[in-house]
């Protein structure tokens, strides 16, 4: 008996995390132009989307104390080093509420060969205000949305996309 009703908390958590990112639709903002943000960057320079305008981006939407986006941090890392030759860049933009103070460490320490930016209210909500991280959005050269990862995703799932556009 105990086995079932194990089985069954389980069960619910599964449904509890999902309910946030079924809300938001089949692909969220596909097809759209890309908004043009600019951030701090660790360093506390302006970066923007715009800055990258003629390379394939991954923008990844992530915290540090999120256990799936720290899982999916080798993987980005990878990307960047395979594939940032080839014309992707991708860009980390952290949503810890004390920003960079917490941020900057645990950059340091997880080795990002990216640029970490420090996100905002209104960058979450011109991206489709979603609830659930992580979540990436690749944008292709032309600056349209191309595909939204939303969770855990892993890298072979990134290639299989990012190869297309690149």
């Amino acid at each position: 008996m105990s086995r079932q009703i194990e089985v069954l908390k389980h069960v619910l958590i599964a449904l509890v995390l999902l309910v946030p990112v079924s809300h938001l639709g089949a692909d969220g903002k596909k097809g759209e132009d890309a908004w043009n943000f600019t951030l701090k960057d660790l360093a506390d320079n302006d970066v923007s989307l715009h800055d990258y305008k003629n390379n394939v981006v991954l923008v990844n939407f992530w915290a540090t104390w999120c256990g799936p986006c720290k899982r999916e941090i080798p993987d980005l890392i990878s990307l960047q080093k395979e594939f940032g030759p080839e014309g992707l860049q991708v860009l980390g933009i952290a949503l810890d509420k004390k920003g960079r103070k917490i941020v900057e460490p645990f950059a340091e320490k997880a080795g990002f060969n990216f640029p970490i930016l420090i996100g905002d209210y209104q960058t979450i909500q011109k991206y489709g205000g979603f609830r659930a991280i992580p979540t990436s959005f690749l944008i292709d050269r032309t600056g349209k949305i191309v595909k939204v990862f939303r969770g855990l995703t892993r890298y072979e799932e990134f290639t299989a996309v990012i190869k297309k556009f690149l």
